[in-house]
């Protein structure tokens, strides 16, 4: 049986995934204004009383999409890109892939920890 928490941070993975993939794709925005609908997300969740572990979805779903994206281009670049900044940093690809997706699980996390919590305080 499938419960309520489940199917609530089932919706919460694809509303990040939608948000994410949004403002990513609109010209001339900074890398972080993902991070301010990510907000909105923790609040409307919050506002909807759905039972969501929200830095725990908020850190998976973010680490995933980084680091699926950062694959992506890898691919679409024969894998240049990661391999420059491997080398600009001295560590491995591989560990620059770890460290990306942990960036944006960690900001993705606080984003809608944050959200959620702006709006019990002031509700």
């Amino acid at each position: 049986m499938i419960r309520k928490t489940h199917v609530d941070s089932f919706k919460v993975v694809l509303l990040i995934t939608l948000v994410v993939f949004i403002t990513k794709h609109i010209q001339h925005l900074p890398w972080w204004f993902f991070l301010i609908p990510l907000l909105f997300v923790g609040i409307l969740i919050s506002h909807l009383e759905w039972e969501v572990p929200t830095f725990t979805i908020g850190f998976l779903s973010g680490f995933f999409i980084w680091l699926i994206t950062n694959l992506y281009f890898e691919l679409a670049n024969q894998g240049k890109t990661l391999e420059l900044m491997a080398n600009f940093l001295s560590i491995s690809r591989f560990l620059l892939l770890l460290l990306v997706g942990l960036v944006g699980g960690v900001t993705s996390g606080l984003a809608l920890y944050t959200g959620k919590n702006i709006h019990q305080r002031f509700h």
